[in-house]
Protein backbone atom coordinates (compact mmCIF):
# COMPACT_ATOMS: atom_id res chain seq x y z
CA UNK A 1 0.00 0.00 0.00
CA UNK A 2 2.96 2.38 0.93
CA UNK A 3 4.37 1.58 -2.53
CA UNK A 4 1.01 2.24 -4.21
CA UNK A 5 0.71 5.44 -2.58
CA UNK A 6 4.14 6.75 -3.23
CA UNK A 7 3.47 6.11 -7.01
CA UNK A 8 0.47 7.67 -6.89
CA UNK A 9 2.22 11.28 -5.42
CA UNK A 10 4.55 11.29 -8.29
CA UNK A 11 1.95 11.21 -10.42
CA UNK A 12 0.36 13.95 -8.43
CA UNK A 13 3.85 15.94 -8.31
CA UNK A 14 3.86 15.75 -11.82
CA UNK A 15 0.56 16.59 -13.06
CA UNK A 16 0.82 19.20 -10.40
CA UNK A 17 4.25 20.52 -12.30
CA UNK A 18 2.50 20.40 -15.98
CA UNK A 19 -0.35 22.55 -14.53
CA UNK A 20 1.56 25.51 -12.94
CA UNK A 21 3.63 25.87 -15.95
CA UNK A 22 0.50 26.32 -17.59
CA UNK A 23 -0.10 28.86 -15.81
CA UNK A 24 3.28 30.42 -16.03
CA UNK A 25 3.78 30.31 -12.31
CA UNK A 26 7.38 29.88 -11.94
CA UNK A 27 9.84 30.07 -8.36
CA UNK A 28 11.99 32.36 -8.28
CA UNK A 29 14.71 30.09 -7.04
CA UNK A 30 14.49 27.46 -9.77
CA UNK A 31 14.24 30.15 -12.64
CA UNK A 32 18.02 31.69 -10.82
CA UNK A 33 19.08 28.12 -10.70
CA UNK A 34 18.26 27.28 -14.12
CA UNK A 35 19.74 29.78 -15.51
CA UNK A 36 22.77 29.37 -13.32
CA UNK A 37 23.18 25.42 -15.12
CA UNK A 38 22.60 27.26 -18.67
CA UNK A 39 25.29 30.54 -18.14
CA UNK A 40 27.77 27.70 -16.52
CA UNK A 41 26.91 25.07 -19.78
CA UNK A 42 25.75 27.98 -23.00
CA UNK A 43 26.96 30.98 -21.97
CA UNK A 44 28.89 33.37 -23.91
CA UNK A 45 32.08 32.66 -21.85
CA UNK A 46 31.03 29.28 -19.87
CA UNK A 47 31.95 29.95 -15.99
CA UNK A 48 32.40 27.49 -13.50
CA UNK A 49 31.80 30.39 -10.94
CA UNK A 50 27.98 29.91 -11.16
CA UNK A 51 28.10 26.63 -9.83
CA UNK A 52 29.92 28.33 -6.41
CA UNK A 53 27.24 31.41 -5.77
CA UNK A 54 24.05 28.82 -6.06
CA UNK A 55 24.57 27.95 -2.07
CA UNK A 56 24.58 24.78 -1.87
CA UNK A 57 25.24 22.86 -5.09
CA UNK A 58 23.98 19.13 -5.24
CA UNK A 59 20.59 19.73 -6.51
CA UNK A 60 22.55 22.70 -9.51
CA UNK A 61 25.28 19.64 -10.24
CA UNK A 62 22.20 16.65 -10.67
CA UNK A 63 20.70 19.39 -12.81
CA UNK A 64 23.35 20.21 -15.25
CA UNK A 65 23.23 16.93 -16.97
CA UNK A 66 19.52 17.19 -17.46
CA UNK A 67 20.13 21.32 -18.50
CA UNK A 68 21.63 19.85 -21.15
CA UNK A 69 19.19 18.03 -22.93
CA UNK A 70 16.63 19.28 -25.90
CA UNK A 71 13.75 17.18 -25.46
CA UNK A 72 12.29 19.57 -22.42
CA UNK A 73 8.75 20.75 -23.22
CA UNK A 74 9.13 23.85 -21.16
CA UNK A 75 12.44 25.73 -18.77
CA UNK A 76 11.21 24.40 -15.55
CA UNK A 77 11.51 20.31 -16.34
CA UNK A 78 14.85 20.17 -16.33
CA UNK A 79 14.50 20.97 -12.73
CA UNK A 80 10.92 19.53 -12.39
CA UNK A 81 11.67 15.78 -12.72
CA UNK A 82 14.52 16.40 -10.01
CA UNK A 83 12.15 17.82 -7.56
CA UNK A 84 9.57 15.60 -8.25
CA UNK A 85 11.93 12.33 -8.00
CA UNK A 86 13.53 14.06 -4.58
CA UNK A 87 9.68 14.31 -3.11
CA UNK A 88 9.68 10.75 -4.04
CA UNK A 89 12.22 9.71 -2.20
CA UNK A 90 10.96 11.50 0.48
CA UNK A 91 7.99 9.84 1.12
CA UNK A 92 10.40 6.52 0.51
CA UNK A 93 12.52 7.68 3.21
CA UNK A 94 9.79 8.27 5.43
CA UNK A 95 7.99 4.89 4.64
CA UNK A 96 11.51 3.08 5.50
CA UNK A 97 12.11 5.17 9.02
CA UNK A 98 8.04 4.48 9.69
CA UNK A 99 8.86 0.46 9.21
CA UNK A 100 12.12 0.79 11.13
CA UNK A 101 10.47 1.91 14.26
CA UNK A 102 7.09 -0.49 13.99
CA UNK A 103 4.67 1.26 12.43
CA UNK A 104 2.08 -0.81 11.12
CA UNK A 105 1.02 -0.94 7.20
CA UNK A 106 -2.29 0.51 7.59
CA UNK A 107 -0.78 3.35 9.97
CA UNK A 108 2.29 3.80 7.70
CA UNK A 109 0.23 4.71 4.53
CA UNK A 110 -1.85 7.02 6.26
CA UNK A 111 1.11 9.52 7.06
CA UNK A 112 2.40 8.51 3.87
CA UNK A 113 -0.54 10.02 2.73
CA UNK A 114 -0.72 13.05 4.48
CA UNK A 115 2.49 14.30 4.44
CA UNK A 116 2.23 13.40 0.34
CA UNK A 117 -0.40 16.05 0.32
CA UNK A 118 1.23 18.83 2.23
CA UNK A 119 1.12 21.97 0.19
CA UNK A 120 4.78 22.72 0.24
CA UNK A 121 5.76 19.36 -0.82
CA UNK A 122 3.57 19.94 -3.89
CA UNK A 123 4.67 23.04 -4.36
CA UNK A 124 7.72 22.60 -4.03
CA UNK A 125 7.63 19.20 -6.11
CA UNK A 126 6.04 20.97 -9.05
CA UNK A 127 7.98 24.08 -9.11
CA UNK A 128 11.14 22.31 -9.24
CA UNK A 129 12.34 23.59 -6.09
CA UNK A 130 16.10 22.40 -4.82
CA UNK A 131 14.78 22.54 -1.22
CA UNK A 132 13.04 19.28 -1.85
CA UNK A 133 16.57 17.06 -2.32
CA UNK A 134 17.69 18.07 1.39
CA UNK A 135 14.73 16.95 3.03
CA UNK A 136 14.47 13.41 1.07
CA UNK A 137 18.07 12.36 1.97
CA UNK A 138 17.42 13.72 5.95
CA UNK A 139 15.16 11.37 5.69
CA UNK A 140 16.98 8.50 4.62
CA UNK A 141 19.89 9.39 6.82
CA UNK A 142 17.55 9.23 9.67
CA UNK A 143 15.77 5.92 8.50
CA UNK A 144 19.58 4.39 8.95
CA UNK A 145 20.41 5.59 12.03
CA UNK A 146 16.98 4.41 13.49
CA UNK A 147 17.64 0.88 11.57
CA UNK A 148 20.93 0.90 13.40
CA UNK A 149 19.90 1.70 16.68
CA UNK A 150 17.78 -1.60 16.29
CA UNK A 151 20.31 -3.96 14.86
CA UNK A 152 23.67 -1.87 15.74
CA UNK A 153 24.46 -2.74 12.20
CA UNK A 154 27.85 -0.56 11.15
CA UNK A 155 26.55 -0.08 7.17
CA UNK A 156 23.69 1.08 8.27
CA UNK A 157 25.35 3.96 10.55
CA UNK A 158 28.24 4.32 7.90
CA UNK A 159 25.48 4.55 5.23
CA UNK A 160 23.63 7.20 7.12
CA UNK A 161 26.62 9.17 7.38
CA UNK A 162 27.04 9.07 3.79
CA UNK A 163 23.46 10.08 3.16
CA UNK A 164 23.79 12.99 5.54
CA UNK A 165 26.77 14.33 3.95
CA UNK A 166 24.85 14.39 0.65
CA UNK A 167 21.75 16.04 2.78
CA UNK A 168 24.49 19.00 4.10
CA UNK A 169 25.65 19.29 -0.02
CA UNK A 170 21.82 19.89 -0.83
CA UNK A 171 20.88 22.37 2.51
CA UNK A 172 23.67 23.60 4.72
CA UNK A 173 21.11 24.31 7.12
CA UNK A 174 21.68 20.14 7.58
CA UNK A 175 24.68 20.88 9.47
CA UNK A 176 22.68 21.80 12.52
CA UNK A 177 20.86 18.26 11.92
CA UNK A 178 24.32 15.86 11.20
CA UNK A 179 25.82 17.91 14.69
CA UNK A 180 22.82 17.19 16.85
CA UNK A 181 23.06 13.23 15.70
CA UNK A 182 26.54 13.20 16.29
CA UNK A 183 25.94 14.78 19.91
CA UNK A 184 23.71 12.16 20.35
CA UNK A 185 25.63 9.33 19.30
CA UNK A 186 28.14 10.66 21.45
CA UNK A 187 25.57 10.91 24.63
CA UNK A 188 24.37 7.44 23.88
CA UNK A 189 27.44 5.17 24.04
CA UNK A 190 28.26 3.17 27.18
CA UNK A 191 32.08 4.23 27.29
CA UNK A 192 34.58 6.72 26.29
CA UNK A 193 36.27 4.52 23.34
CA UNK A 194 32.77 3.72 22.04
CA UNK A 195 31.71 7.22 21.94
CA UNK A 196 34.65 8.45 20.05
CA UNK A 197 34.45 5.70 17.87
CA UNK A 198 30.83 5.93 16.84
CA UNK A 199 30.96 9.79 16.86
CA UNK A 200 34.28 9.25 14.22
CA UNK A 201 32.19 7.09 12.47
CA UNK A 202 29.23 9.07 11.84
CA UNK A 203 31.07 12.30 11.51
CA UNK A 204 34.06 11.18 8.65
CA UNK A 205 32.01 10.71 6.04
CA UNK A 206 30.12 14.15 6.39
CA UNK A 207 33.41 16.10 6.88
CA UNK A 208 34.68 14.52 3.75
CA UNK A 209 31.75 15.31 1.48
CA UNK A 210 31.22 18.99 2.70
CA UNK A 211 35.16 20.07 2.52
CA UNK A 212 36.07 18.92 -0.51
CA UNK A 213 33.23 21.48 -2.03
CA UNK A 214 34.33 23.95 0.19
CA UNK A 215 38.05 23.95 -1.57
CA UNK A 216 36.85 23.49 -4.75
CA UNK A 217 34.58 27.08 -3.88
CA UNK A 218 37.71 29.17 -2.67
CA UNK A 219 39.79 27.73 -5.92
CA UNK A 220 37.42 28.39 -8.54
CA UNK A 221 36.08 32.01 -6.68
CA UNK A 222 39.82 32.66 -6.70
CA UNK A 223 40.62 36.07 -8.61
CA UNK A 224 37.03 37.18 -9.29
CA UNK A 225 36.27 40.54 -10.07
CA UNK A 226 32.86 42.99 -9.29
CA UNK A 227 32.40 42.13 -13.14
CA UNK A 228 31.69 38.62 -11.60
CA UNK A 229 28.14 36.76 -12.82
CA UNK A 230 25.61 37.70 -10.52
CA UNK A 231 24.52 35.71 -7.65
CA UNK A 232 20.78 35.70 -8.72
CA UNK A 233 19.74 32.97 -5.72
CA UNK A 234 20.41 35.31 -3.18
CA UNK A 235 17.42 38.37 -4.57
CA UNK A 236 15.28 38.89 -1.14
CA UNK A 237 12.31 39.67 -3.69
CA UNK A 238 12.63 35.77 -3.82
CA UNK A 239 12.48 34.98 -0.51
CA UNK A 240 9.45 32.69 1.22
CA UNK A 241 6.76 33.70 3.47
CA UNK A 242 7.01 36.52 6.09
CA UNK A 243 9.29 34.93 8.91
CA UNK A 244 6.79 35.29 12.01
CA UNK A 245 4.04 33.32 10.65
CA UNK A 246 5.81 30.27 9.09
CA UNK A 247 7.88 29.86 12.36
CA UNK A 248 4.95 30.44 14.38
CA UNK A 249 3.08 27.51 12.13
CA UNK A 250 6.04 25.31 12.38
CA UNK A 251 7.19 26.17 16.07
CA UNK A 252 3.27 24.59 16.80
CA UNK A 253 3.46 21.43 14.96
CA UNK A 254 6.85 21.05 16.77
CA UNK A 255 5.45 21.35 19.69
CA UNK A 256 2.83 19.27 19.49
CA UNK A 257 5.50 16.71 18.33
CA UNK A 258 7.46 17.41 22.06
CA UNK A 259 3.79 16.38 23.50
CA UNK A 260 3.44 13.32 22.06
CA UNK A 261 6.99 12.44 23.10
CA UNK A 262 6.46 13.89 26.40
CA UNK A 263 3.99 11.50 27.11
CA UNK A 264 6.66 8.64 26.71
CA UNK A 265 9.26 7.73 29.60
CA UNK A 266 11.30 5.68 27.03
CA UNK A 267 14.80 7.28 27.12
CA UNK A 268 16.02 5.06 24.27
CA UNK A 269 18.26 6.25 21.18
CA UNK A 270 15.22 6.26 18.46
CA UNK A 271 13.62 8.79 20.72
CA UNK A 272 16.77 10.90 21.53
CA UNK A 273 17.66 11.37 17.51
CA UNK A 274 14.35 11.77 16.19
CA UNK A 275 13.67 14.47 19.44
CA UNK A 276 17.66 16.08 18.42
CA UNK A 277 16.61 15.87 14.56
CA UNK A 278 13.46 17.42 14.78
CA UNK A 279 14.75 20.79 17.22
CA UNK A 280 17.87 21.19 14.65
CA UNK A 281 15.25 21.91 12.17
CA UNK A 282 14.43 24.57 14.31
CA UNK A 283 17.44 26.31 13.35
CA UNK A 284 16.98 28.30 10.01
CA UNK A 285 13.52 29.08 11.02
CA UNK A 286 14.51 30.53 14.64
CA UNK A 287 17.73 32.12 12.21
CA UNK A 288 15.03 34.08 9.79
CA UNK A 289 12.48 35.26 12.67
CA UNK A 290 15.22 36.63 14.65
CA UNK A 291 16.83 38.40 11.67
CA UNK A 292 13.54 39.74 10.99
CA UNK A 293 13.77 38.41 7.35
CA UNK A 294 11.85 35.64 5.42
CA UNK A 295 11.85 31.68 5.21
CA UNK A 296 12.42 29.56 2.34
CA UNK A 297 10.73 26.21 1.58
CA UNK A 298 14.27 25.22 1.97
CA UNK A 299 14.06 26.36 5.38
CA UNK A 300 10.93 24.94 6.17
CA UNK A 301 10.88 22.14 4.19
CA UNK A 302 13.34 19.49 6.24
CA UNK A 303 11.11 19.25 8.90
CA UNK A 304 8.60 17.07 6.56
CA UNK A 305 11.44 14.33 7.09
CA UNK A 306 11.31 14.04 11.06
CA UNK A 307 7.98 15.35 11.94
CA UNK A 308 6.05 12.07 10.39
CA UNK A 309 9.09 9.98 11.72
CA UNK A 310 8.60 11.56 14.87
CA UNK A 311 4.84 10.73 15.63
CA UNK A 312 4.88 7.30 13.57
CA UNK A 313 7.23 6.34 16.12
CA UNK A 314 5.25 7.64 18.95
CA UNK A 315 2.51 5.99 17.90
CA UNK A 316 3.86 2.26 17.63
CA UNK A 317 5.29 2.84 20.56
CA UNK A 318 2.56 3.03 22.85
CA UNK A 319 -0.32 0.77 21.97
CA UNK A 320 -2.42 1.60 24.79
CA UNK A 321 -3.26 4.85 23.16
CA UNK A 322 -2.69 4.04 19.75
CA UNK A 323 -6.03 5.02 18.20
CA UNK A 324 -5.72 8.24 20.06
CA UNK A 325 -2.05 9.21 19.30
CA UNK A 326 -2.38 8.38 15.37
CA UNK A 327 -5.57 10.50 15.10
CA UNK A 328 -3.53 13.13 16.62
CA UNK A 329 -0.71 12.73 14.48
CA UNK A 330 -3.13 13.22 11.67
CA UNK A 331 -4.94 16.34 13.13
CA UNK A 332 -1.25 17.45 13.27
CA UNK A 333 -0.28 16.73 10.00
CA UNK A 334 -4.18 18.42 8.61
CA UNK A 335 -3.79 21.41 10.62
CA UNK A 336 0.20 21.59 9.20
CA UNK A 337 -1.31 21.66 5.16
CA UNK A 338 -4.50 24.19 6.81
CA UNK A 339 -2.39 26.57 7.92
CA UNK A 340 0.26 26.76 4.93
CA UNK A 341 -3.03 26.83 2.81
CA UNK A 342 -4.42 29.48 4.68
CA UNK A 343 -1.11 31.78 4.67
CA UNK A 344 -1.38 31.50 0.21
CA UNK A 345 -4.79 32.72 0.90
CA UNK A 346 -3.48 35.88 2.65
CA UNK A 347 -1.39 36.95 -0.61
CA UNK A 348 1.76 35.94 1.77
CA UNK A 349 4.90 33.79 0.51
CA UNK A 350 7.04 34.22 -2.53
CA UNK A 351 5.92 35.84 -5.63
CA UNK A 352 5.03 32.35 -7.43
CA UNK A 353 3.22 31.88 -4.63
CA UNK A 354 1.04 34.89 -4.44
CA UNK A 355 0.53 34.49 -8.27
CA UNK A 356 -1.21 30.64 -8.08
CA UNK A 357 -2.89 32.07 -5.35
CA UNK A 358 -4.42 34.38 -6.62
CA UNK A 359 -4.87 32.16 -10.05
CA UNK A 360 -6.65 29.96 -7.94
CA UNK A 361 -9.02 32.06 -5.95
CA UNK A 362 -9.37 34.93 -7.58
CA UNK A 363 -8.27 33.87 -11.13
CA UNK A 364 -10.14 36.95 -13.26
CA UNK A 365 -8.34 39.02 -11.33
CA UNK A 366 -4.75 37.76 -11.95
CA UNK A 367 -2.12 39.03 -14.03
CA UNK A 368 -2.32 37.33 -17.42
CA UNK A 369 1.28 36.80 -17.25
CA UNK A 370 4.88 37.50 -15.67
CA UNK A 371 6.40 40.71 -16.96
CA UNK A 372 9.74 39.00 -17.57
CA UNK A 373 7.60 36.48 -20.10
CA UNK A 374 6.24 39.13 -21.83
CA UNK A 375 9.82 40.32 -22.26
CA UNK A 376 10.78 36.80 -23.43
CA UNK A 377 8.16 36.50 -25.99
CA UNK A 378 9.00 40.19 -27.59
CA UNK A 379 12.87 38.98 -27.40
CA UNK A 380 11.54 35.83 -29.24
CA UNK A 381 10.21 37.93 -32.24
CA UNK A 382 13.81 39.56 -32.71
CA UNK A 383 16.23 36.87 -33.90
CA UNK A 384 18.27 34.09 -32.30
CA UNK A 385 21.75 35.21 -32.18
CA UNK A 386 23.87 36.12 -29.48
CA UNK A 387 23.26 39.76 -29.55
CA UNK A 388 21.32 41.05 -25.91
CA UNK A 389 23.20 42.33 -22.98
CA UNK A 390 21.29 42.19 -19.33
CA UNK A 391 22.04 41.94 -15.84
CA UNK A 392 21.84 38.39 -15.16
CA UNK A 393 21.63 38.80 -11.21
CA UNK A 394 17.95 40.80 -12.00
CA UNK A 395 17.07 39.86 -15.45
CA UNK A 396 17.32 35.82 -15.17
CA UNK A 397 13.85 35.72 -15.08
CA UNK A 398 14.01 37.07 -19.08
CA UNK A 399 16.03 34.27 -19.87
CA UNK A 400 14.36 31.48 -17.97
CA UNK A 401 11.18 32.49 -19.98
CA UNK A 402 13.61 32.56 -23.08
CA UNK A 403 14.03 28.74 -22.78
CA UNK A 404 18.06 29.47 -23.21
CA UNK A 405 21.04 31.67 -22.41
CA UNK A 406 22.48 31.47 -25.78
CA UNK A 407 21.13 34.84 -27.05
CA UNK A 408 22.39 36.99 -23.66
CA UNK A 409 25.63 38.46 -22.70
CA UNK A 410 26.27 39.21 -19.20
CA UNK A 411 28.18 41.74 -16.64
CA UNK A 412 30.11 38.61 -16.03
CA UNK A 413 31.07 38.06 -19.69
CA UNK A 414 32.74 41.61 -19.56
CA UNK A 415 35.77 39.73 -17.97
CA UNK A 416 37.19 38.40 -20.73
CA UNK A 417 35.39 41.02 -23.53
CA UNK A 418 35.55 44.67 -22.14
CA UNK A 419 34.02 46.10 -25.12
CA UNK A 420 30.47 44.84 -24.00
CA UNK A 421 30.05 48.03 -21.63
CA UNK A 422 31.78 50.31 -24.08
CA UNK A 423 29.58 52.92 -25.10
CA UNK A 424 28.32 51.95 -28.03
CA UNK A 425 28.57 48.19 -26.40
CA UNK A 426 30.13 45.68 -29.22
CA UNK A 427 28.51 42.55 -30.19
CA UNK A 428 24.96 43.64 -29.03
CA UNK A 429 22.08 45.05 -30.23
CA UNK A 430 19.85 45.25 -27.79
CA UNK A 431 19.86 46.38 -23.92
CA UNK A 432 17.56 45.42 -21.28
CA UNK A 433 17.66 47.44 -18.40
CA UNK A 434 15.29 47.01 -14.81
CA UNK A 435 14.41 49.34 -12.79
CA UNK A 436 13.23 47.28 -9.54
CA UNK A 437 12.55 47.43 -6.16
CA UNK A 438 14.74 49.14 -4.07
CA UNK A 439 15.88 45.85 -1.96
CA UNK A 440 17.03 44.35 -5.36
CA UNK A 441 20.08 46.75 -5.94
CA UNK A 442 20.88 48.95 -8.66
CA UNK A 443 21.41 47.38 -12.22
CA UNK A 444 24.77 46.53 -12.91
CA UNK A 445 24.61 47.33 -17.13
CA UNK A 446 22.53 50.42 -16.14
CA UNK A 447 25.34 51.86 -13.88
CA UNK A 448 27.92 50.34 -16.19
CA UNK A 449 26.32 53.07 -18.84
CA UNK A 450 26.23 55.78 -16.43
CA UNK A 451 22.53 55.67 -16.08
CA UNK A 452 21.33 54.98 -19.12
CA UNK A 453 17.54 55.14 -18.05
CA UNK A 454 18.26 58.89 -16.93
CA UNK A 455 19.57 60.27 -19.92
CA UNK A 456 19.76 59.33 -23.72
CA UNK A 457 22.84 57.99 -25.33
CA UNK A 458 23.38 58.69 -29.13
CA UNK A 459 24.14 55.35 -29.81
CA UNK A 460 20.99 53.93 -28.10
CA UNK A 461 17.31 54.48 -28.73
CA UNK A 462 13.89 52.99 -26.26
CA UNK A 463 13.04 49.94 -28.22
CA UNK A 464 10.28 48.92 -25.46
CA UNK A 465 9.39 49.69 -22.00
CA UNK A 466 7.01 47.47 -19.92
CA UNK A 467 5.56 47.38 -16.46
CA UNK A 468 6.79 45.64 -14.01
CA UNK A 469 5.06 43.61 -10.98
CA UNK A 470 5.51 46.40 -8.58
CA UNK A 471 3.84 49.68 -9.00
CA UNK A 472 6.37 52.37 -10.05
CA UNK A 473 8.76 49.36 -11.17
CA UNK A 474 9.94 48.89 -14.90
CA UNK A 475 11.86 47.26 -17.73
CA UNK A 476 12.97 49.03 -20.80
CA UNK A 477 14.84 47.51 -24.06
CA UNK A 478 17.03 49.56 -25.68
CA UNK A 479 18.15 49.13 -29.54
CA UNK A 480 21.93 50.22 -30.33
CA UNK A 481 21.99 52.10 -33.68
CA UNK A 482 25.03 53.29 -35.52
CA UNK A 483 25.85 56.94 -34.93
CA UNK A 484 26.35 58.83 -38.37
Amino acid sequence: MSSLVIALAMVLYLGAAWLLDRWLVADGGTMARTVAAWLTLFGAHPNPLHLTRAGAPLFLLLQLPLAMLPLWPAPVWSSAVLSCASAALLLAGIERGLRAVGLGAGARALVLALSALQPLLVFGAATGSSGTLAPALTAWALALLLEWSRTSSTLSLVLSAFVMGLACLASYWILFVALALSLVLLASAGSRDRALALTMTYAMPIVSIVLPWQLVVLIIGRGSDAFAPGSPLSLPAHAGAPADAVAVLYLLLLGMGWCLLGASKDRGVPKALLAAASAAMLVPILAGLLAGGHIRPEQALPLLATGPLLLGWRIAACSSQRLALTLAGVASLVLLAGAQGAIWAQGLGTAAEQRLAALALHREAAPAEPPEHAIARYLAGLGASRDILLDDRLGYPAIYWSGSARRFYTPGDARWQPELLGQPPSDVRYVLISHLAADRGPDAIDAAFSGLRQKDAPWAVLDREWPGEQEGTSWRLYRAVEQG
